[in-house]
């Protein structure tokens, strides 16, 4: 329990990881079919090279320990999109990883600039946008 004991959770190995696939069948039928092809071609490069188990990979929410990011984040390469690197990391060093679900809706703000809003438990992530 994270509340009793926090230095005890955070000396552990573990990640969270928010997962829009509880949303998918909603997504495919809002998205076009070529990125809609683009979504599975990807997620099965990533299934298929680096990360197997989780269903979203690309959320952006990840909650680690402390222990876990010291593990996962000294090993990386990559400075952006590091999520595939680090969860790829994460299952060598086989450290928990769990995934939850997360409301997300799209606003569109342009012409072809869509902003993803992240709410976890009903609180939203994104602050002031």
């Amino acid at each position: 329990d994270y509340l009793s004991n926090p230095e005890a959770v955070a000396s552990k190995l573990a990640i969270v990881c928010g997962s829009r696939a509880h949303l998918e069948d909603e997504a495919i039928a809002s998205r076009s079919v070529f990125r809609t092809f683009l979504m599975y071609g990807f997620h099965f490069l990533v299934w298929m090279f680096a990360v197997q188990g989780l269903r979203d990979t690309q959320c952006g929410f990840k909650l680690l320990t402390r222990q876990a990011a010291l593990t996962c984040f000294s090993s990386m390469h990559v400075e952006r999109a590091f999520d595939v690197e680090m969860l790829y990391i994460a299952q060598q060093f086989e450290i928990p990883i769990d995934e939850v679900a997360v409301n997300w809706t799209e606003i569109e703000v342009g012409p072809a600039i869509t902003l993803p809003i992240r709410t976890l438990f009903g609180y939203n992530v994104v602050n002031n946008l």
